[in-house]
């Protein structure tokens, strides 16, 4: 199987997994053929990309460190809270009472399918709607965040109270509008100071409640900080951050560096990657940030690459110690005709060859 965009999906394409909308629904099922009206459809709710079984793709077998129907659970328990908490008769006390016990299945049951997929890396690409950003990327931030911690020996106390805290972390932007959440252009410096303060309404709506750990304050407080003092709210610095904030605020910027945005397309997770390196220096905890990236998959099976070649192949295969030099099938040559029996390049191996970039495959 492979990655396809919603832009490049033809008539006929198959379809490898399945299809979820912004309610959870299941849209289509894996195995069904595309047609205009299906593509139509995808394109407009907001689908960014779909799996497919093609030719060029077969035998690839994309392994994520989270299955889909996980993801989609999880995803419709955080929308369900910041539902509840976005209506005034459902603030501080009630918390709890709706949402604390749900968040925490929620997290053991991401913990739970990591476990059963241990070993696979996280897939940055994203197939669920775009109406789902704000819920997607709290999942995303989770999911992240509990592998960065289990990488990093936290217990499993620890690892359930971060966790709770990273998908909860954006709960603030429940008090701020949708406007201004979704416009598409350029935030005035008003409505930038908004958005700043989703840390502080997210604090508020949970500080005096005793059954949300200090760890999950400070996370939804704290998570904008910066070890420089560059951060918001409170410009706080250094050994004030926690280990736990440190985390998120690593795994935060990743996710909504390589996420589409009303006002941007994602970053290429190499780029996000090499961008977070370069905040190390004064802004994000380095040895963090080395645990971080044991667990991402920088070209994902699936994904088409562009070699120095000239060559473009898919990825068939990541390898975690290296993880810049995967497997590759040579899917066109330099020339951009066909590879006649479609090699195989490990590229662990043929140490001239080296991605240049993501690509999409059309033919």
């Amino acid at each position: 199987m492979r990655i396809v965009y919603s832009k490049s999906l033809k008539p006929g394409m198959e379809l490898a997994k399945p299809v979820y909308g912004k309610d959870g629904e299941k849209l289509l099922h894996g195995g069904v053929i595309l047609t205009s009206s299906y593509i139509k459809n995808l394109q407009k709710k907001n689908i960014p990309a779909v799996y497919i079984d093609d030719e060029i793709s077969d035998g690839i077998e994309v392994e994520d460190a989270i299955d889909l129907e996980v993801k989609v659970q999880a995803v419709e328990t955080i929308r369900k809270v910041f539902d509840n908490m976005s209506t005034k008769k459902n603030k501080s006390r009630n918390f709890c009472n709706r949402s604390n016990k749900d968040i925490k299945n929620t997290i053991y049951g991401i913990m739970n399918n990591l476990k059963e997929n241990n070993g696979s890396l996280f897939n940055m690409v994203e197939i669920m709607s775009k109406d789902l950003a704000t819920y997607n990327h709290c999942v995303n931030v989770a999911v992240l965040t509990i592998m960065t911690a289990r990488t990093l020996g936290l217990n499993e106390k620890q690892i359930v109270d971060i966790g709770m805290g990273a998908l909860m972390h954006d709960i603030g932007y429940s008090n701020v509008t949708s406007e201004i959440i979704n416009k598409p252009g350029q935030l005035s410096d008003e409505e930038f100071e908004v958005i700043k303060r989703h840390t502080i309404y997210g604090y508020e709506m949970v500080k005096e409640d005793s059954d949300v750990s200090a760890i999950i304050k400070t996370i939804i407080l704290m998570h904008h900080e910066r070890l420089d003092g560059s951060g918001y709210p409170l410009r706080i610095k250094g050994d004030k951050l926690n280990k736990y904030v440190r985390i998120v605020s690593i795994c935060d910027m990743f996710e909504a560096l390589t996420s589409d945005r009303v006002y941007r397309e994602r970053m290429p997770v190499y780029k996000a990657l090499e961008l977070l390196s370069s905040k190390t220096i004064s802004e994000l905890d380095l040895e963090i940030y080395k645990h971080f990236i044991k667990n991402i998959a920088i070209y994902p099976q699936g994904t088409g690459v562009l070699l120095n070649t000239g060559e473009k192949g898919l990825v068939v295969e990541n390898n975690r110690n290296n993880p810049t030099r995967p497997k590759v099938r040579i899917i066109f040559n330099s020339e951009g005709s066909f590879h006649v029996g479609f090699k195989v390049i490990d590229l662990m191996e043929e140490l001239t060859i080296f991605i240049e970039d993501n690509c999409e495959l059309r033919y």
